[in-house]
């Protein structure tokens, strides 16, 4: 196995989107205290798949999450809108 070498200097208030192989293993390991919806779950797809606002609900409910990890989000792409509106309501200037 390899050993990863990213480095995510001053990446605290910013989204990050990752395309490569590996990517859920290196997510898993760096955010180990996230919020995670991994939608290769068919509890969570389903979940968020009949009620794409849930995602929205869930972090805006509580305070204390402070990484969220959506996981195969290719699968329901809708859902980037409600990353973008979190996104802006969460860290609009």
């Amino acid at each position: 196995m390899y050993s990863r070498k990213q480095i995510f200097i001053d990446s605290k208030n910013e989204s990050i989107f990752f395309w490569a192989s590996g990517k859920s293993t290196l997510l898993k390991t760096l955010f180990i205290d996230a919020l995670w919806f991994d939608l290769l779950l068919s509890g969570d797809y389903k979940r968020l798949l009949d009620n794409n606002g849930l995602i929205h609900e869930r972090i805006l409910a509580d305070e204390s999450i402070k990484t969220v990890v959506v996981d195969e989000i290719q699968r329901l792409p809708e859902l980037l809108n409600e990353v973008q509106l979190l996104i802006v309501i969460l860290y609009a200037v």
